[in-house]
């Protein structure tokens, strides 16, 4: 006990010695506190030291930050372990009939996985011969493009899930992993790993569900390593109830011929980060980015994407879509092209409807291009269903909340329909037009 007081008083003086801004280092101070009160935070290893070094250094972001200028993660430290009042019981229930992989309390647990030309293990119990490559990627990502949020994670995670795929293997099931938020804790920490070798393939279906009694933070790092010709696909599924708010960071690097697509969407939850950022390093590699966020009443959607085009005859599409009933919504998405990065052909759109007059949208669509022989293009655009097909619709007999739902689920497609899943995409079509137009 007396060495862990005197850690903790080390702490704190570290952070009032580096950190000029007094309202940062008292914020950080009390999360270092309330890590250490439920025993998250040990004495850092040598994969832990730097992560530990990081978050001394720069403290918690607080909204002075640039990236963090439209929410304040105070407001969510200061809540941390306060009762809230649940309305709703749809949290816990998952869209997919049948997981693969659970996360509850803390721990993930694999059942029902055919491994047939997959590896997929907990951290603690990888297979000896696959340690080695296990060590020289965890964090190798998430490190690199640090912010506090994942040094955090990188600091405090105790387990996590490295799923690996050999050289020419496809996986043709699905995977399903489920992750329930809810803990006793203040604090909950996934982590995935994934490594695909060269000409594998695999589809991922990835639920972030919880419903919780009292204020918690979910902070969650995903890595993926796509090596030359891999084909790997994800699709991330966000519902919450009000005590949960979730910091999500992925991370992503594409080798040659390589196919990276993610979905995001984000349906319910009271303070919702992502942090997207993807590395393409290799010719011919393309990533396909979509995202849909329906924020409602005092909810907050942020959503911060970055594409690094770092070697020539790379491309990149993006497509992301906000739905609001209320809330706020932040999209800040960046193109980067470097200096070599000839041929590049990048594109970008964020479209949003808003359903009410309490919703807000900010919406930053950047391009930073350093080579002459690209195509780029990026835009923004806000506004409400279209009154002229209301109209249209209502004239031809069709009832005007109905008409209202299926101009909503036109729009939306683009996004759901990529899942290639009838019963996920009906699922999330169901929560989109079960909005309230009154």
């Amino acid at each position: 006990m007396i060495n862990k007081l005197f850690s903790l008083l080390l702490v704190k003086f570290l952070i009032l010695l580096f950190n000029r801004n007094n309202t940062n280092a008292l914020i950080t101070m009390k999360l270092i506190d309330t890590l250490y009160n439920t025993s998250k935070i040990k004495q850092p290893s040598i994969f832990k030291n730097e992560a530990y070094q990081y978050f001394i250094a720069n403290g918690f972001p607080t909204s002075k930050n640039e990236e963090y200028k439209y929410l304040n993660p105070a407001s969510i430290i200061d809540k941390l372990g306060t009762p809230i009042k649940n309305e709703h019981s749809e949290f816990n229930t998952p869209f997919t009939e049948q997981a693969n992989v659970f996360f509850k309390q803390g721990k993930y647990s694999i059942s029902d996985v055919n491994t047939d030309g997959l590896i997929i293990a907990t951290f603690d119990s990888i297979p000896q011969e696959y340690k080695s490559l296990f060590d020289t990627h965890l964090g190798l990502l998430s490190q690199k493009e640090a912010d506090s949020f994942s040094a955090l994670n990188s600091l405090a995670f105790e387990n996590g899930l490295f799923i690996y795929l050999p050289k020419g293997s496809h996986y043709k099931e699905t995977i399903v992993i489920q992750h329930d938020l809810a803990t006793s804790d203040y604090f909950v920490f996934p982590r995935i790993l994934l490594i695909a070798e060269e000409g594998s393939s695999i589809n991922i279906v990835q639920e972030y569900l919880g419903r919780t009694e009292s204020n918690v933070l979910s902070n969650i790092i995903n890595e993926y390593f796509i090596n030359s010709k891999a084909d790997v696909k994800i699709t991330q599924i966000h519902q919450t109830n009000d005590g949960i708010a979730t910091h999500l960071s992925n991370f992503a690097v594409l080798l040659e011929d390589s196919r990276f697509e993610i979905i995001n969407f984000f349906l319910d939850g009271i303070w919702f980060r992502h942090n997207l950022n993807i590395q393409l390093n290799g010719a011919g590699a393309h990533a396909e980015l979509l995202g849909l966020y329906t924020p409602k009443k005092k909810e907050i959607v942020d959503n911060h994407t970055l594409v690094s085009h770092n070697v020539p005859n790379c491309t990149s599409s993006e497509n992301y879509k906000g739905i609001l009933k209320g809330g706020i919504a932040i999209f800040n998405g960046k193109i980067f092209v470097a200096k070599d990065a000839q041929k590049t052909n990048a594109y970008q759109s964020n479209k949003n409807i808003l359903l009410s007059k309490d919703a807000t949208i900010n919406a930053k669509p950047q391009l930073e291009i350093y080579a002459d022989d690209v195509k780029c293009s990026h835009g923004s655009s806000t506004g409400v269903i279209d009154p002229d097909m209301l109209f249209y619709m209502q004239a031809r007999g069709i009832a005007k909340p109905l008409a209202q739902k299926l101009l909503l689920r036109s729009i939306i497609s683009e996004i759901v329909l990529p899942i290639n899943n009838e019963k996920i995409a009906e699922k999330i079509y169901n929560n989109i037009e079960s909005v309230d137009f009154n």
